[in-house]
This record gives C-alpha cells, sequence and structure tokens, in this order.
C-alpha cells in the first residue's frame, strides 16, 4: 500500500477524491507527493518520496496511469543509482495499490516546490518530454541537495533506508 499527498490542483486534475484517513505506507521509502508543473516543453507531474526526497517525473498525459507510472518510473531510478533488482522489487510492490490524499506538510510541500521550480528550469532550458530526458533531470535531482536544515542528496537517503 502506497499513499500519494497530491496538491488540491492534482487531485482536482485527476478527478480523485482524496482519502480523508488514509492507510499507512507499507514500504520502507514511505508516503509520497505529488503536484503538477507547467514547463514550455509541457505540463509533467513529479512525485517526490518524504523520507528521501527521490523524484520521479513523467508527462501529465500519462495521469491516468499514474499508478504504473509511478510504479515504473521509481522501479528504473532505483535500479539507476545502484539499488540491487530484488531490493528495488520489493519496495515497487507496495505500489501496486495507492491512495491519494491532500499534502499535509508546508515543509514537504516547500522542498516539492523546490524541486518542481528545479525541473521547470531544466525543461524550459532543454525542452523534451522523452522519457530519456526525464530520467536525465531524475538522475541530476538524485544527486542535489535538498531539505534545509538537514540536507541530504536523495540517492544517500534511498541506499540507507533501502540497504540496511
Amino acid at each position: 500500500m502506497l499513499t500519494v499527498k497530491a496538491t488540491q490542483s492534482l487531485l482536482k486534475f485527476m478527478r480523485a477524491k482524496p482519502d480523508q484517513d488514509p492507510p499507512v505506507s507499507t514500504g520502507k521509502l514511505g508516503p509520497w507527493l505529488a503536484k503538477t508543473v507547467e514547463t514550455y516543453a509541457g505540463e509533467v507531474i513529479v512525485c517526490m518520496n518524504e523520507a528521501t526526497f527521490l523524484t520521479v517525473i513523467f508527462p501529465s498525459g500519462y495521469v491516468n496511469l499514474l499508478v504504473p507510472q509511478l510504479y515504473d518510473r521509481t522501479y528504473d531510478l532505483l535500479r539507476r543509482i545502484g539499488i540491487p533488482e530484488a531490493v528495488a522489487c520489493t519496495e515497487v510492490n507496495h505500489y501496486r495499490q495507492i491512495t491519494f490524499t491532500r499534502t499535509d506538510s508546508q515543509r514537504m510541500l516547500g522542498v516539492l516546490n523546490e524541486i518542481g521550480r528545479e525541473i521547470q528550469i531544466l525543461l524550459d532550458i532543454e525542452p523534451g518530454l522523452t522519457l530519456q530526458r526525464l530520467a536525465e533531470i531524475e538522475r541530476s535531482i538524485s544527486q542535489s541537495l535538498y531539505g534545509a536544515p538537514d540536507y541530504t542528496k536523495p540517492v544517500e537517503a534511498v541506499r540507507a533506508l533501502l540497504l540496511s
């Protein structure tokens, strides 16, 4: 089970009714946050893991496929950052059932907005919503520092959670 804490605009875009009492996420990474981001290249959906700030991106045209997109994009990114196949599979298998609720943390929303702005800039500088381009941006973000006051690189936080 995975809980995705979505912004009001994404919930509206998806026509999703938020769960008022969402279950606890069962994977080691825990819940994710999600929002839409407008760029010159087109609108994207940005999903950020709450515990690690690991971020996956996909075109908003895939909104009806958000569950498989989050599953596939997360698995691919985990493998690209060196997480063993068995560990990545175990984690994303928790994503087969997803519930949506509203974002509840201003701090987490601030980090999500910061990452969203970075994605917006990167896609505006070099437009292109190909999966390869989005994968390059995901990889770049996984190596960046986020989350004042305890700045951390998402790749290091993911490895600490999944490989401990």
